[in-house]
């Protein structure tokens, strides 16, 4: 499979008081980079005059064992690497300038029928949704439980700048209300190693979020957002930090 690579530069925006770049900001970065490479492979159909499928991102985590810093340049490359049930898998290295390897992302995607909105199978589709079509046997990324000890809890408004062209909240931003969850100086103390999201229910502006950080029953940090009475749960995200 054909592989795609971009070099970004790490800009003031995509930083933060570490002068390191956020999660959220890699979000960006992997959208960007993977809807270049599904037009290049004719599995983009956003511009499709009749469109009749679109991408979601179902499931993501991002991983990095070193931070990149403002000015900084970075190369992303990325290839699908197969199918998982529903889920068309894709992978993104991550490099910096000397090209040494920093972390990598895995992000599994569902294509949805655009007038229906349920799931379609890859492996029953013909023409170019068959170069997506082989067995994924990397990294799977499992289901998120709720927290069973909650920690703190805030209350969330999606503001119409979190809104992007499909008109919900951008993905980035449930990764940047998650990792809001964490204070600067525990962020600074232990970096964020790993962020697992699983995108559960679609938020849109004036949606009204309880975001919970609390523990699953590993002691790991989970960031869960539902609805203020708890009947939606509209993402769940495990993080990991790093010991320094």
């Amino acid at each position: 499979m054909t592989k795609y690579s971009k070099i970004f530069k790490v800009n003031f925006r995509d930083v933060d008081f570490n002068y390191n770049l956020t999660m959220n900001a890699l979000v960006d970065y992997m959208q960007e980079v993977s809807g270049e490479h599904a037009l290049e492979l004719g599995i983009d159909f956003t511009l499709d005059e009749d469109q009749q499928m679109y991408w979601i991102v179902s499931r993501a985590k991002m991983h990095l064992d070193s931070y990149p810093k403002w000015q900084q340049h970075i190369r992303i490359e990325t290839y699908p690497v197969g199918v998982d049930k529903l889920f068309c898998v894709r992978r993104f290295d991550i490099f910096d300038e000397e090209d040494r390897q920093l972390g990598y992302i895995i992000g599994d995607y569902i294509l949805m029928d655009y007038h229906t909105h349920r799931p379609l199978r890859v492996q029953k589709l013909e023409g170019p949704m068959q170069k997506l079509n082989w067995p994924y046997e990397g990294e799977e990324l499992p289901k998120l439980k709720a927290p069973v000890e909650v920690i703190k809890e805030d209350i969330r408004k999606v503001r119409s700048g979190e809104i992007d062209i499909n008109g919900h909240m951008n993905n980035a931003h449930y990764v940047r209300w998650a990792t809001d969850m964490l204070d600067c100086d525990e962020r600074t103390k232990n970096p964020i190693r790993s962020i697992q999201t699983n995108y559960v229910t679609s938020l849109v502006e004036g949606d009204q979020v309880r975001v919970i950080r609390g523990l699953d029953e590993d002691g790991s940090t989970l960031i869960q957002g539902t609805s203020l009475d708890g009947t939606t749960v509209y993402w769940t995200s495990k993080i990991v930090l790093m010991d320094l």
